[in-house]
Parts: structure tokens; sequence; C-alpha cells
């Protein structure tokens, strides 16, 4: 068996001014395929200096003709808020074959957000 391995980066940025999940980034997963997404999201309220700071990890898979499902379930192996930024989140969820980098702010609040987004993509070549 051949295997292959593609890696990509993305930096992305994103406002959220109320607590509705908004997508960053979404990468679809093609057929055949295993993939592995590592987040480093940043956070701040530029109003008050409100921070916080999240690292997510997630595998994910589709097998050929089939639908993608997530591999377990995702790892936060970091979250830093200051208090006034309790509420605020960065989540990976899979829609249809698609997996989207969320982020969530809170209501009537400008959050300016920068994601870092790592993804290999495992393939039976």
């Amino acid at each position: 068996m051949i295997y292959s391995v593609h890696e990509y980066r993305a930096v992305n940025v994103q406002q959220t001014v109320d607590a509705t999940a908004t997508a960053v980034y979404g990468f679809e997963i093609p057929e055949g395929t295993v993939v592995t997404i590592r987040v480093a999201a940043a956070a701040q309220n530029l109003s008050n200096g409100d921070s916080a700071a999240y690292y997510r990890s997630a595998t994910f898979k589709r097998s050929v003709g089939g639908a993608a499902s997530q591999v377990g379930t995702t790892t936060s192996t970091m979250t830093s808020e200051d208090a006034g930024a309790a509420a605020w989140d960065c989540t990976l969820t899979l829609s249809s074959d698609t997996i989207n980098i969320n982020v969530i702010g809170v209501a009537a609040t400008t959050i300016d957000w920068i994601c870092n987004t790592e993804v290999a993509l495992y393939t039976n070549e």
C-alpha cells in the first residue's frame, strides 16, 4: 500500500458581534481519507482588552462512497480566558462532508478572532 500525506495551513480572521457560532474556516474531506486538524484560536475585545485563546484538535474520516464522520471527540488542549471572555469558545463541527471551525462570542460585543489551522490529509493512493 502506498500512502500519501498532504498538509495544509490556513490563517483566517473573523469578527463576531453576538453569541451565534460563526464559521471561520471550512475544509471538505475527500473520499478515502483520514484527516487530522489542529486549531489555535485567539480572540480579543478591543474595547476593554478581554482576551482568550484556544487549542482544539480532532480526527475525521471519509470512506470511498461514504459520508464523513468524526473519530472520537474533539480534544481541547488549552482554554485560556479572561473573566470577561468566559462565554467565548472555538469549536470544530462536521456539516455534511465539511469540517468547520466556528467561533462564538457574546451578544452586543465585537470580538476579533484569528485562527491558525493545520490540516493533515492521509490517503491510500
